[in-house]
């Protein structure tokens, strides 16, 4: 049987609560009754959006990046061989590998 580490598996669950957590605070909490300028409930709201955006706004433009760069170079490095390109019989196709 195959061992498995767990701990990266509940790391991500961990982070995928604790923003679902935020999300649905700043959503229901959208609509209160602020009390001016040093509401606390706004405050909180800023700082969720802040260091979410802080946290995911790098390694989501990165990893983008490096996404789309791999995708790239592997459609690029995807050629129709000029063998099968022609219209050829599945024999001919199995001499021309095994030659």
């Amino acid at each position: 049987m195959r061992k498995t580490n767990l701990t990266p598996l509940m790391l991500a669950l961990t982070l995928v609560v604790l923003l679902t957590a935020s999300t649905v605070f700043v959503v229901v909490k959208g609509k209160h009754c602020c009390t001016g300028p040093d509401c606390q409930v706004c405050a909180l709201m800023r700082q969720i959006v802040n260091k979410t955006f802080r946290l995911f706004a790098l390694p989501l433009t990165i990893s983008t990046f490096f996404a789309s760069l791999m995708f790239f170079l592997r459609i690029k490095s995807i050629q129709i061989p000029s063998i099968i390109s022609k219209k050829t019989t599945l024999v001919q196709l199995k001499t021309i590998l095994n030659t």
